[in-house]
């Protein structure tokens, strides 16, 4: 049996809604310097990018601006080759793939929400 797609979403919603929270008040040298938030923050991008993986090809059709394939790869790499990472590539991410992403995520849990 395989899970809703919308319990995906709501995995991105709240992995997206915890990064935003934890580098609200963060530069990128807190960040690289605070283990707890650095951990935090991968943990948060390993369970968005297992949830990215599982979405059906057609909900992430719907928006191509998204960079999906480059998000499940970054988790791969959260998850077999952490020893790699680079933090300016993570920071990278937090800034500016995850906030767009959070809002598709958001808009696509509307739609599902919405009247049928």
């Amino acid at each position: 049996m395989s899970r809703d797609p919308g319990l995906y979403l709501q995995d991105i919603d709240a992995g997206g809604e915890k990064i935003r929270l934890l580098v609200a008040k963060v530069d990128f040298d807190t960040f690289t310097d605070d283990w707890r938030t650095r951990d935090a923050v991968l943990h948060n991008l390993k369970v968005i990018g297992d949830a990215v993986r599982r979405l059906p090809e057609s909900f992430k059709a719907r928006h191509p601006q998204i960079p999906w394939s480059r998000i499940v790869g970054f988790r791969d790499v959260l998850a077999h080759a952490y020893f790699t990472l680079d933090d300016t590539i993570v920071w990278d991410m937090v800034q500016n793939e995850i906030p767009p992403l959070l809002e598709v995520a958001r808009q696509m849990l509307a739609e599902l929400d919405g009247p049928a």
